[in-house]
């Protein structure tokens, strides 16, 4: 079945008729299946489960659970038998083609396929399941190795060890917390000795401010108390400059003065002692 096939078979159908047909074919065993798996491809490839309002915003595979019940997988094996092999699927089952892409891989299934129709040939008539299965293991994958499971002992012990694990963790943990606990209190006390000094700064700050501001005034009276010393001096000075004047004065004059007084030749001609 093709997809152009599938537009012609359905595509004149609403959605309404289609989810009708879907479920009427979905009540038989091998036909209805087959059909059903074409009304779902339609659906799936049209996009027309999504012009159902309470499926207008799901995926197809929520659609498929919701409406059919039927897992995304299941439906991608049904695709598979179906549509690569349709004529196979009728004669044995739906699940041979499947079960042969699980056992020997997807590139396989043209070739497992390929020999049970020569087989078919040979013998003409359906194979037996065994003779199925000799050609079947003659592609199938090796076998994975699968880890061996732990026994129930070991199991329980080491749920024992986990336990005691969890119990030890649990107990540096507290140990973890008391000690969280104890810095978060040393942090708090050092906290307040710091707040309580910088207080203390701040104190002696001001007063600092303020001696300060005491110390600027005495300068400024003391700077007032020597310029008037200086202005004391200063006129100190001239007086002493004055003196000094008058008595380079009284120097000369007596220079002058002295010899007349001692030639005698004043008014009473008398000597006087200078």
């Amino acid at each position: 079945m093709t997809k152009k096939e599938l537009k012609e078979m359905f595509g004149n159908m609403t959605t309404t008729r289609l989810l009708e047909k879907a479920h009427s074919y979905r009540g038989y065993m091998i036909g209805g299946q087959e059909k059903l798996t074409y009304v779902l491809c339609y659906l799936k490839m049209a996009g027309k489960f999504r012009e159902i309002p309470r499926f207008k915003k799901s995926t197809w595979d929520d659609f498929l659970i919701a409406e059919f019940n039927i897992r995304p997988r299941t439906y991608q094996r049904w695709e598979l038998a179906w549509f690569m092999f349709p004529e196979v699927s009728k004669k044995y089952n739906p699940g041979l083609a499947p079960s042969i892409q699980r056992k020997c891989g997807t590139a396989k299934i043209k070739e497992v396929m390929k020999e049970i129709d020569i087989k078919e040939s040979e013998v003409k008539k359906p194979l037996q399941n065994f003779q199925i299965q000799e050609i079947v293991d003659k592609y199938r994958k090796p076998e994975v190795e699968r880890p061996t499971r732990p026994a129930v002992v070991e199991l329980q012990e080491q749920r024992d060890r986990n336990g005691k694990t969890i119990i030890d963790l649990t107990t540096v943990q507290e140990k973890q917390n008391q000690q969280i606990t104890k810095l978060k209190e040393a942090v708090r006390a050092t906290k307040e000795k710091e707040d309580e000094e910088i207080k203390k700064l701040k104190e002696e700050n001001v007063k600092l401010r303020e001696s300060l501001k005491v110390r600027d005034v005495e300068i400024v009276r003391l700077k007032k108390v020597d310029h008037e010393k200086d202005g004391i001096i200063k006129a100190k000075d001239g007086e002493i400059a004055t003196l000094k004047r008058d008595m380079e004065m009284w120097k000369e004059l007596k220079a002058v003065i002295q010899p007349y007084f001692l030639s005698g030749k004043d008014k009473d001609d008398t000597p006087r002692q200078m």
